[in-house]
């Protein structure tokens, strides 16, 4: 081949610029690769989202392996209620009280921990597996049937008490729930899980304890009881009266509805919680989602029904939640 035809023939190739098939064919592995790409991050990203939102509850403190304590009180209108009674559910409740004011979080008493762990902590959790009509939405706050209850029957079968030897040992068994189940709990405070399985036996415990006091306090008045019992019951009346009778009789509290000009702060009043994240900590007002509010150790949660200018105060339980904590060697 002559130089000149050579350089004609690399002419056309280079004019042509490949062949016409070729260059219509689109670039399809390029664009699937770009879309698996695309899709593939996306995919990633969500994933990640959803893992850091709703993170395993097994894996988030607290865990079943957790002992938590928190200090609860409950202000109306600016009376600071009696402490609720204990659990009756304390075999199912991972979050529960034994009747002190403090909320103890124990997920591994039960056995579904993973309805009380991590983000299931909350005041919410308490107060829907407490019961008894015991309830928080946003704009209410109900309060358990069950404490009125006790106190109902605490007042009306004090005075009988005192003035019979059959009836005492029964009516004192009715008012002393409670306080049984605290004083159970107390003579065992060295080891945390004895006070757990302690109260958890409260039913037939407590009702043993005060049926093998109560003799002892009610056998000699048993003998005077002609003499009328008049002073007897005056001297065991105050204490109970006091201690076991609510302002709330189970009824509701709507945020602003007003409290009675008869109360401590009369004036309408709104639903908050005050929390101190320790004993010894800095409190914050918080005025919404009050059952989201996180369980943490050593916290303190005064929920209040009170006007805007009241005052709320810390949890009167602040001294028992000490005490517990240094027990379980907290570090708060």
């Amino acid at each position: 081949m002559s130089r000149g035809s050579f350089g004609r023939t690399v002419a056309r190739a280079a004019a042509s610029g490949g062949s016409r098939s070729y260059r219509a064919r689109p670039p399809v592995l390029w664009y699937f690769l770009m879309v698996v790409i695309v899709v593939g991050g996306v995919f990633l990203i969500g994933y990640s989202r959803n893992q850091r939102l709703h993170q395993a509850s097994a894996s988030v403190a607290p865990t079943k392996t957790d002992n938590w304590h928190a200090a609860l009180a409950i202000d109306l209108c600016g009376t600071v209620q009696p402490n609720l009674p204990a659990n009756t559910n304390l075999s199912t409740a991972g979050i529960r009280t034994f009747g002190d004011g403090v909320i103890d979080v124990d997920p591994g008493a039960v056995s579904n921990p993973s309805a009380f762990t991590g983000k299931h902590a909350t005041l919410g959790t308490f107060i829907s597996t407490y019961g008894h009509g015991f309830a928080l939405s946003s704009t209410t706050l109900t309060m358990p049937a069950k404490a009125s209850a006790t106190a109902a029957a605490a007042s009306s079968t004090t005075t009988p008490a005192a003035s019979s030897t059959t009836t005492s040992a029964p009516s004192s068994t009715s008012t002393t729930t409670a306080a049984g189940s605290k004083a159970a709990t107390s003579t065992t405070s060295a080891a945390h899980r004895a006070k757990t399985k302690a109260v958890a036996s409260s039913a037939p415990g407590s009702a043993k304890a005060s049926s093998t006091t109560t003799p002892a306090k009610t056998g000699t008045p048993a003998r005077t009881t002609p003499a009328k019992t008049s002073a007897g019951s005056s001297t065991s009346l105050p204490a109970t009266t006091t201690t076991l009778v609510p302002v709330a009789k189970g009824k509701s509290y709507v945020d602003g509805h007003s409290c009675p000009s008869t109360s401590k702060t009369p004036g309408t009043a709104h639903l908050v919680a005050k929390v101190w994240p320790s004993p010894t900590g800095k409190a914050q007002l918080i005025t919404s989602n009050l059952g989201a509010i996180r369980l943490t150790d050593g916290e303190m949660i005064t929920l209040a029904y009170v006007p805007s200018s009241a005052t709320i105060p810390a949890p009167p339980s602040r001294s028992t939640l000490l005490s517990d904590l240094g027990t379980t060697s907290s570090g708060k």
